[in-house]
């Protein structure tokens, strides 16, 4: 039996029960029973249902704006190559459509091979927010190469990084020729204690006369 008509946040259309809730100001659902968070630059809606099956009010922020409640001002993307989201720690970023890159998706991705890389707004070279897009290898220490399609040697570089000696360059910037020649290799790291005399040695056996 229903306690109260549309949960109380609402009235019968036409005041016939069979056609459903209308609901007032700030509450969704079937009945009247989601309550509209305080959107601050953007309209209330229905959120995804969950997997035990209820569903939530949630924020459908403008464009350039992010967050729960739509209060949290997005970079310069580009909208129409992306959208603007926020982090675990609630910081706002773009998220690019496939095939973009650059802090505010405003780069076409070289041809990255997507099964080992991906590229987005994080992919990219130059200054802030990026002048071309590269392709972010996703296992560096088994991918590098403009378009992550070099392998790096096996089975892995030990104390060094797989390199490649293409590195910082960028598609557009490079021939066939010179994108053909490149080459993967292993980079040794340097410690701080092999390239100072002195701090190669523990504090407290210093060399004579030190």
């Amino acid at each position: 039996m229903r306690l109260s008509i549309c949960s109380g946040n609402g009235v019968y259309r036409n005041g016939d029960p069979a056609q459903g809730c209308e609901c007032y100001d700030d509450w969704l659902g079937g009945d009247c029973e989601l309550a509209c968070p305080a959107c601050v630059n953007g309209a209330c809606g229905l959120g995804p249902v969950e997997s035990d099956g209820n569903q939530t009010a949630v924020c459908e922020c403008q464009e350039g704006w992010a967050g729960t409640l739509c209060d949290i001002e997005c970079p310069p993307c580009d909208y129409t190559r992306s959208s603007c989201a926020t982090d675990a720690l609630g910081q706002p970023s773009c998220a690019c459509d496939e095939g973009y890159g650059g802090a505010y998706c405003q780069l076409d991705c070289p041809p990255c091979d997507y099964e080992v890389s991906s590229c987005g707004s994080t992919n990219y070279i130059g200054d802030f927010p990026g002048t071309a897009a590269t392709c972010g290898c996703d296992d560096p220490t088994a991918r590098v190469g403009i378009l992550c399609e070099l392998v790096c040697p096996q089975p892995n570089c030990g104390n060094g990084v797989c390199a490649h000696t293409l590195e910082g360059k960028s598609y557009d910037g490079t021939t066939v020729q010179q994108r053909a020649g490149d080459a993967s290799f292993c980079r040794c790291v340097q410690s701080i204690f092999s390239l100072h005399p002195i701090l190669k040695y523990p504090i407290t056996q210093l060399p004579p006369d030190y």
